[in-house]
């Protein structure tokens, strides 16, 4: 889309054919209404496909009179983390450095006095200030310019949080490094800290807390968030207060709506020791994605008498069912040996002919695994394959637990 589009698409004619075709196939409304020169026919086709994605992402947002534009919408926070951040910090000013669609900068406004929305991008600029007016928000000061220029321009000190989204493409490749990205907020960090005495930067879930403590060595609190058991972004603390200097590694697992279901933390220095059970035992845990992000499945296992399968994963087993394990829970039917003929006699025996399939420490991907095996995706069949405690291969065949 561009700015010009925007005019196009933002009355009510267009609007209404937007809402009423918003569940139709994109390609198939564009092929339609191709000829009809009167309408911004791409334009129309691109805020349908964005809608689809937006519903899922940002429910409450794509039920208002929003506009979005599609790559923004791709790296913006979804309305469950953008809830679970304004949720853990506050104060009287906040400034957004790399606005973008202002979906973070919405749901900080309602936690601080003022928030500052920077966008340099002349049309995600327009298209917040059109936005967040619609919303009835008022204690937003939208700026066209380089977030890291208007910073600059205020005194030190003067805001109480700044917040950057690097942007994480580069002419659509993806980007993971803190210094591959945009703004350079290694870079930029002493003025950063100039500015005011607390950061936050929103990272990329594939990130590295060993490289990215090296590189802020200020940091002091690295979580790792998901939703629905998918980590969807790492939040990086960073003060100027002294006495800090030890970091806190956090979990936060969230339900789809942003609430919080599980938080875990611990210190950098903290060691515990995997328990490595000899055998797979009743039940069989995956710890949640953001656990296993940070490291803190030890943690969780020591908290419930719980034990591994083997040193080098996250797969834990126990003779107990647990019912509020943060992650899936599973009653084993049978766990072996691998072998890939007697594998296709026991499922032929048994009757599966699909199956949900994941692995770790093994060597053939789910891919490989349901090609050799001739399995359907999906049902009530779940099958783990990986090593033991004495590394040889093994499959787990589990099913949901019956409580």
């Amino acid at each position: 889309m561009n700015l010009k589009e925007l005019q196009l698409i933002d009355n009510s004619d267009v609007r209404k054919i937007i809402r009423d075709n918003r569940e139709e196939d994109p390609l198939k409304f564009a092929l339609r209404y191709n000829r009809k020169k009167e309408f911004p026919v791409r334009a129309i086709a691109e805020q349908i496909k964005c809608y689809q994605k937006a519903k899922r992402k940002l429910p409450l947002l794509s039920n208002s009179d929003f506009i979005f534009e599609s790559v923004s919408l791709e790296q913006a926070s979804s309305e469950a983390t953008a809830k679970f951040k304004a949720g853990i910090i506050n104060g009287k000013i906040l400034i957004d450095l790399t606005g973008g669609l202002g979906i973070d900068s919405i749901h900080f406004a309602g936690k601080f006095e003022k928030v500052f929305y920077c966008e340099e991008n002349s049309l995600l600029y327009e298209l917040f200030l059109r936005n967040f007016k619609t919303l009835g928000i008022n204690n937003i000061e939208a700026f066209e310019e380089d977030g890291t220029e208007i910073l600059k321009s205020y005194p030190d000190k003067y805001f109480n949080w700044i917040y950057v989204d690097p942007s994480r493409r580069d002419s659509n490749k993806r980007l993971v490094g803190l210094e591959n990205c945009w703004p350079n907020v290694i870079a930029n960090l002493d003025l950063y800290l100039q500015k005011s005495q607390n950061i936050l930067i929103k990272a990329s879930p594939a990130l590295d807390y060993k490289k990215v403590k090296e590189q802020l060595p200020l940091l002091n609190r690295f979580v790792a968030v998901s939703v629905d058991g998918e980590c969807k972004e790492i939040l990086l603390f960073t003060t100027a207060q002294e006495g800090l200097c030890v970091t806190s590694i956090e979990a936060a697992v969230l339900d789809g709506e942003g609430s919080l279901t599980f938080h875990l933390s611990t210190s950098e220095i903290d060691v515990i020791e995997k328990k490595i059970s000899k055998e797979v035992r009743q039940y069989f845990y995956e710890p949640d994605a953001a656990i296993i992000k940070t490291g803190l499945s030890p943690k969780v296992a020591a908290q419930n008498e719980l034990w591994f399968i083997n040193h080098s994963i996250d797969y834990i087993t126990a003779d107990e069912f647990i019912p509020a394990f943060p992650g899936r829970s599973f009653q084993v039917v049978l766990s072996s040996v691998y072998n890939k003929r007697k594998m296709k006699e026991y499922l032929s025996s048994n009757g599966i002919i699909s199956a949900n399939i994941a692995r770790r420490d093994f060597p053939d991907s789910p891919e490989e695994i349901r090609s050799n095996l001739k399995l359907k995706d999906g049902g009530k069949d779940y099958l783990f394959f990986t090593k033991n405690s004495v590394n040889d291969l093994i499959f787990i065949h589990c099913k949901k637990p019956e409580i």
